[in-house]
């Protein structure tokens, strides 16, 4: 195998890679989401407010998309540096299909996040109707 057939090689592999760690840290932030939801309905006596909730998932929700962009970022760059010698013809592809991967990851991310408004809504009523039932009739 000669040099250039191996730099080729280098590059898919890394593309390969990066595009499969994409997709592995959606699923796992798609996943942490899924489980705060869960919390979040049956953990209700202990419960903040849907509103505190809220502003802590769009907190968490935000960084995980900047996690993920940052990491389309360096998989980018590393794509780059790796195929350094390769005609920007074939490199560029790549590099915006990472990229584009990456975008999509923060998409799929955001989507979860809007899935859990009705959760959030379920956690509001919910501890309204606790509220009341445990406030003395006058």
């Amino acid at each position: 195998m000669n040099e250039e057939e191996r730099r080729s090689r280098s590059v898919e592999a890394v593309y390969l890679c990066s595009v499969g760690s994409l997709a592995e840290v959606t699923a796992r932030s798609i996943e942490q989401l899924h489980k705060v939801a869960e919390l979040i309905l049956h953990g209700q006596d202990q419960e903040k407010p849907a509103s505190d909730q809220a502003h802590i998932l769009t907190r968490l929700t935000c960084a995980m998309c900047r996690e993920v962009g940052c990491l389309a970022r360096k998989f980018s760059d590393t794509l780059l540096k790796v195929g350094g010698q390769r005609k920007a013809e074939e490199l560029n592809p790549l590099v915006d299909s990472v990229l584009l991967e990456g975008s999509n990851s923060t998409t799929y991310i955001q989507n979860a996040f809007q899935l859990l408004l009705p959760v959030l809504q379920m956690s509001h009523i919910q501890t309204q109707r606790s509220r009341t039932r445990t406030e003395p009739q006058p």
